[in-house]
């Protein structure tokens, strides 16, 4: 699953007008026939950059892992996000083992096999994680819920 960030502000009540990424300084009309006006009088007081956060949920999956089997999962990241990982054995015999692994194939995270795991993990570049559950055991299989979370924070430029 991608995660997609995007800066959105929306003028007006009730007029459908959806402006990406900025302050307008003309007429607009939306989709709908409707329009907007500000005015930007080179005054940068009218303007001021808000920062939010939010959670996307990669994974919330439970799966009985057999012996000797991986459990994988990927996701596009930007640096910064931050990630939290957490497995718990629920059945069977096996415990998971977690390793992350970065776009560039360096592991940042090996984890050995436990019950119950919890990471938080602050991404150190852009581009495609992996987050692999392994079963270790040479015969049993494990009952495992695993959840994956990204904490992204994006900035909205809000003009009034």
């Amino acid at each position: 699953m991608a995660i997609s960030r995007r800066t959105v502000m929306k003028l007006g009540a009730g007029i459908g007008v959806t402006i990406v990424a900025g302050c307008l300084d003309e007429d607009t009309t939306s989709s709908d026939g409707g329009s907007a006006t500000t005015e930007q009088n080179g005054d940068e007081s009218d303007c001021y950059t808000e920062t939010n956060t939010e959670t996307e949920r990669i994974t919330d999956e439970t799966e009985s892992v057999s012996a000797g089997a991986d459990w994988v999962f990927h996701s596009d990241l930007e640096e910064g996000d931050v990630v939290t990982v957490e497995a718990r054995q629920i059945g069977g015999e096996a415990r998971p083992a977690l390793e992350v692994e970065d776009p560039y194939g360096t592991l940042t995270v090996d984890s050995g096999p436990s019950e119950m795991i919890s990471r938080e993990i602050e991404t150190r570049h852009d581009g495609r994680y992996y987050f692999r559950f392994h079963n270790e055991a040479l015969v049993n299989s494990g009952l495992w819920d695993v959840r994956i979370d990204v904490e992204v924070e994006y900035e909205n430029e809000v003009c009034e």
